[in-house]
């Protein structure tokens, strides 16, 4: 079983050892030994040079001692570092900073004890994890369509798009399943999975989490 030492850092000294219980009992997929739970990032910085640290859990909330990116920071130190962000906050401009400061997942504190799991399972085998429910991506009205649509257009060329695997695309990026595309577009879940391989396969990446990513980094709304 792998194994990973884990640094938690949350200023509700509670939610932190909630989750040192959740990852010390019996059940976990990754073995977790929690090494320190930190309440700002001075501890953080300390906890991480005096102990060898895989994860690292944070409520982006925790007070800040310097003005320093401290993801970015982290990231240039320790980069075998990886870093899941469990916060309340569901704004998708804070998830998109986060994820391209280099964090590896966002997940909400509302999260279940499995999908703790998961996303530690996720992150440390090297993939980006996004919870459910986090919306990454700017819903349409957010946005100007005039820019919009020419990022659209962009977007569809650049990757040999169908007009259908658009319109699915938009939609995985509210976390949705395929049974639940296919009842909004009318097609059965096993036609949107065909879909979902084949956007997968022209965008190079191989989890659902990474396409998500990707779409928002290309500023690509979720449907509404």
């Amino acid at each position: 079983m792998k194994s990973l030492s884990v640094l938690v850092a949350d200023h509700q000294p509670l939610f932190a050892e909630g989750i040192r219980t959740v990852l010390s009992a019996p059940g976990n997929a990754v073995l977790c030994n929690i090494t320190a739970i930190a309440r700002n990032t001075d501890q953080v910085e300390g906890y991480l040079n005096e102990y060898r640290t895989d994860l690292l859990l944070m409520d982006p909330t925790i007070p800040i001692v310097s003005d320093t990116d401290i993801i970015v920071k982290l990231k240039s130190l320790y980069t075998h570092l990886r870093i899941v962000f469990i916060t309340s906050t569901n704004d998708p401009l804070a998830v998109q900073r986060a994820l391209k400061s280099g964090a590896d997942g966002y997940l909400l504190k509302s999260a279940s004890k499995d999908e703790l799991r998961s996303a530690i399972r996720e992150v440390s085998e090297g993939r980006v994890y996004v919870g459910r429910g986090v919306n990454p991506i700017p819903s349409e009205s957010k946005l100007a369509v005039t820019n919009t649509s020419s990022l659209e257009v962009m977007f569809v060329k650049k990757y040999n798009l169908t007009k259908r695997e658009f319109e699915i695309i938009r939609y995985i990026g509210q976390a949705l399943t395929n049974k639940e595309i296919g009842d909004r577009l009318y097609i059965s879940d096993q036609t949107v999975s065909v879909h979902r391989k084949n956007i997968m396969r022209k965008l190079r990446v191989n989890s659902t989490a990474s396409l998500i990513k990707m779409v928002f980094e290309h500023h690509i709304p979720i449907a509404s």
